[in-house]
């Protein structure tokens, strides 16, 4: 089972690896989070209108589904091996932050009536916000459903983003010649994407995918472009490597997403101010007021700290620094590892998996 947050996603990261699942005779089923429809300069581009009214954006919508479906075909896949959630194209942080059990369980009840060996999901570390949120709300699926007991190994992927960063301790599918003209034909189908950005799509149809064991390696430090982060039994310590100036006029926010002491999704986000101070800490799905944290400036960027107490202790926090260029994110979100954890399979399992599969 692959999960693409978007029409196109199943070609551009893994149109391989689907080939050879067809050509292996194996079920597949592929889950579209959105439509996609939500995509205004191609449609603008393409149908020649500046406005965009809601039954423009459906009437898009059902274009990207089709496309999806004609790529599909060329993978060596049918119709009916695709479902559409339709949930909000650009609008999954949303969902994350403000309905995460509802829109996790809806996720997680069709991966576990499905019971695949392995689910391909999104790696929380890509740029595209959409990406990145699929990437959280999977993991709260996958361990409000036990997903993991029914032996499903989960392999995330990287569309958008640091590519070396994430390829570290990842498995490079090398792909032949014919499956890779055929990734291009499969791409091409996504006609109004291609129509928009042609040679950055089709640069996908060359380059190796990489699939990397999701929540891969357990670590106490964690870094990730231009944020560090530091947990222990009292404190969250993130480190933000940028000047105080840089920061603009504007709010900056900063968002950390766990489990509460009940266990239940806890999202949280701050509002960080121009010069040392201490920030109050809301919950994002509430609006109320849940702790203080310090922000403090420094030579190199600044320092944000907060208790532990708000956090279930055994469950990995992530952290994200809204700063976006255009509808990217400068970086996803940066893992934090429990202060209590087992050691997971090292990476080497995504090979022998996939051998014994």
């Amino acid at each position: 089972m692959m999960i693409a947050p978007h029409p196109d996603d199943e070609s551009l990261a893994a149109g391989v690896l689907l080939q050879r699942a067809a050509v292996a005779g194996a079920a597949v089923r592929v889950i579209y989070i959105t439509d996609g429809d939500d995509n205004p300069w191609p449609q603008r581009v393409l149908e020649k209108r500046w406005h965009l009214n809601a039954a423009d954006r459906a009437r898009w919508g059902t274009r990207r589904r089709k496309e999806a479906i004609a790529a599909l075909g060329v993978l060596g896949l049918r119709a009916s091996d695709a479902r559409f959630l339709r949930l909000p194209d650009q609008g999954l942080t949303r969902a994350l932050l403000h309905d995460c059990n509802k829109t996790s369980a809806r996720i997680g009840r069709m991966i576990a009536d499905w019971a695949p060996t392995h689910l391909l999901v999104p790696s929380e570390m890509d740029t595209h916000p959409d990406h990145s949120a699929v990437a959280l709300l999977l993991r709260f699926a996958v361990e409000n459903f036990s997903i993991s007991e029914r032996r499903c190994v989960l392999l995330s992927y990287l569309v958008h983003g640091r590519r070396t960063q994430f390829s570290c301790q990842a498995m490079v599918l090398e792909q032949t010649e014919s499956e890779t003209l055929v990734k291009r034909r499969a791409i091409t189908e996504h006609w109004t994407q291609v129509k928009f950005s042609r040679r950055r799509f089709i640069s996908y149809a060359l380059r190796s995918e990489c699939f990397r064991l999701a929540g891969h390696p357990v670590r106490t430090f964690s870094k990730n472009g231009n944020c560090a982060a530091f947990r222990d039994r009292e404190q969250v310590r993130l480190v933000l490597r940028f000047r105080l100036q840089s920061l603009g006029a504007e709010p900056t926010t900063l968002y950390i997403v766990g489990r509460d002491r009940k266990d239940a999704p806890l999202t949280i986000c701050m509002q960080l101010p121009p010069r040392d101070a201490s920030i109050q800490v809301t919950d994002c799905a509430t609006g109320h007021r849940v702790g203080i944290a310090t922000y403090r400036g420094h030579s190199f960027g600044v320092t944000v700290t907060l208790p532990t107490t708000l956090f279930a202790a055994d469950w990995p926090l992530f952290a994200k620094l809204r700063q976006r260029r255009w509808f990217f994110d400068k970086v996803g979100w940066i893992e934090i590892q429990p202060t209590r954890f087992e050691r997971r399979p090292t990476s080497g399992a995504i090979q022998q998996s996939l051998v014994s599969a």
